[in-house]
């Protein structure tokens, strides 16, 4: 891996011999920026594996700035910056434009553009990441902010590891401006470390087949997956669909490993907390709706789009994604009686489908109280 280098003093205004790239702007017109590649001081970053980040932006203003920086004083700079906004009416796009001309001495190349209308954040990104042309592409919330070593950290994975498609990572908690609020993601997602040891040991399928485990602020995938992964559902957040797909048809990875301040500021497109014990008592005894139902449309979905990849999935994957589907449409079905589903519910449990395709004992319980 090469060694990142350092920034030098800022050389005269002689002294300098810019060097050229192109910004798209939102009229689809480009302006020409300049950077000063003799700020930099070091071994070339970029000769084994070129990196991209895929900024998708909207009405993020506030935030925008600061997560910029973090981008910019990665200890192993990025190749590539893609920011794409979604028709934001606020000042995002001005605060990006803004902000590059601090990229100073960094070989980057930069592209700023916005959508000729609004996509959501799942095809926002899904045009941010097909925009990059990096070996290896990292997802980023407009309203976070990277630890310095984060891209080095990562990166340093995939080039030990030919086979690995996705990698993703913990992230702190902090609250709108950047106070730690004493917890982790994992933490306030209630990660196991059995789901933890499933990823690393190269069972993320299995994993994922339970519940989604992967937040898209934290992941680098290879480029390689969007082919397999595009388009992208509308039905399905951008970071659970990739996830999935990487794990059926190669391998994915975690790093317990904090390298971003996720922010919760109440704006999250979206955001977490830890459930208090009231609330998770509040959702067994909460009113059910199609959930199930939805859950196993979405699965299904899954299915037939693993279906057309072929011999890039294992057999033994799209049976256990057929018997999750089952087991959705088992919970989708259960009668509103309390008393007529102890039976089948107690038959489910059996089966081992509870603790395969849901949390064990607290799916149990709340299938047999749940209103429905």
């Amino acid at each position: 891996m090469a060694t990142s280098g350092t920034l030098a003093p800022c050389p005269g205004p002689s002294e300098r011999r810019p060097i050229q790239f192109v910004v798209g702007g939102p009229s689809g017109r480009s302006a020409l920026l300049r950077i000063i590649p003799e700020l930099y001081q070091g071994p070339a970053p970029f000769a084994i594996m070129r990196t991209s980040v895929a900024l998708a932006t909207y009405n993020g203003a506030e935030y925008l700035e600061e997560q910029l920086r973090s981008v910019r004083l990665q200890t192993r700079p990025v190749d590539e910056l893609v920011v794409l906004d979604d028709r934001s009416s606020d000042s995002t796009l001005e605060t990006a434009y803004r902000c590059v001309a601090a990229w100073n001495g960094l070989p980057t190349r930069i592209t700023i553009s916005q959508n000729p209308h609004n996509r959501g954040i799942v095809g926002n990104f899904e045009e941010a990441l097909g925009r990059c042309q990096g070996d290896v592409i990292f997802l980023c919330d407009q309203d976070d902010h990277w630890h310095p070593n984060k891209v080095a950290r990562m990166l340093l994975e995939f080039e030990q590891r030919p086979d690995l498609l996705l990698l993703y990572t913990n992230a702190r908690l902090v609250d709108r401006y950047g106070k730690s609020l004493g917890a982790t993601q994992f933490a306030a997602l209630e990660v196991s470390r059995h789901e933890i040891d499933l990823v690393r040991s190269q069972r993320g399928f299995e994993a994922l087949l339970t519940r989604n485990l992967v937040t898209g602020a934290t992941v680098a995938l290879r480029r390689e997956l969007l082919a397999l992964a595009t388009p992208f559902p509308s039905t399905w957040v951008h970071d659970e669909w990739l996830a999935v797909v990487a794990a059926a048809v190669g391998v994915i990875d975690v790093l317990d490993e904090c390298l971003i301040d996720y922010r919760q500021h109440g704006k999250n497109q979206i955001g977490m907390h830890r459930k208090t014990r009231i609330e998770r008592i509040g959702e067994v005894f909460s009113q059910r709706g199609t959930f199930y139902q939805h859950e196993a449309e979405r699965s299904t979905e899954l299915l037939g789009h693993l279906e057309r990849l072929g011999a890039r999935v294992s057999a033994d994957k799209l049976d256990s994604l057929r018997e999750r589907i089952a087991h959705l449409r088992f919970r989708a079905s259960l009668p509103p009686s309390r008393a007529r589903r102890v039976v089948p519910i107690a038959g489910e449990a059996l089966s081992g489908r509870y603790s395969r395709y849901g949390r064990g004992l607290r799916s149990i319980v709340r299938d047999l109280f749940e209103t429905i």
